[in-house]
């Protein structure tokens, strides 16, 4: 804020406080508006921090460690233990029914019949046409 020369200042006093009750006003209405734009500036870089914490967040959740490791899958662990421990009692008694019966024959139990993969055969039925190319010496 630039001082007046002294040369342009008025000799009345009343003239004198107005001026200064003017400028006194002016400069309370910069400060209020300062502080407004310093609220401000603070939320925005609230808002921005908060924005940066939750890209941080999504960063590590699609390219951070795998989510096999997380806790929500220990207790995967625990089930097979559990059909384990399970298996060996069945077998137990399997074997304790086993040992009773061994007077009995034993039927014959059919293998179970494997599926093959891959392509279906051609019907026999197509016409088939055999095609020889011969191959040059080179």
């Amino acid at each position: 804020m630039k001082t007046p020369p002294t040369d342009h200042l008025p000799d009345d006093i009343s003239v004198l406080k107005q001026q200064l009750l003017a400028q006194h006003q002016l400069l309370e209405e910069k400060n209020n508006q300062l502080k407004n734009k310093e609220q401000l500036i603070n939320q925005k870089q609230s808002c921005i921090q908060f924005l940066e914490e939750q890209i941080i967040l999504f960063k590590q959740r699609q390219f951070g460690k795998s989510s096999e490791k997380s806790d929500q899958q220990v207790e995967l662990f625990d089930e097979v233990e559990c059909e384990a421990d399970a298996y060996a009692v069945d077998t137990a008694e399997s074997i304790d029914a086993e040992s009773l019966h061994s007077e009995l024959p034993l039927a014959e139990t059919p293998k179970p019949v494997k599926k093959t993969s891959g392509r279906k055969p051609l019907p026999a039925e197509l016409p088939r046409v055999r095609i020889e190319h011969d191959l040059p010496l080179a």
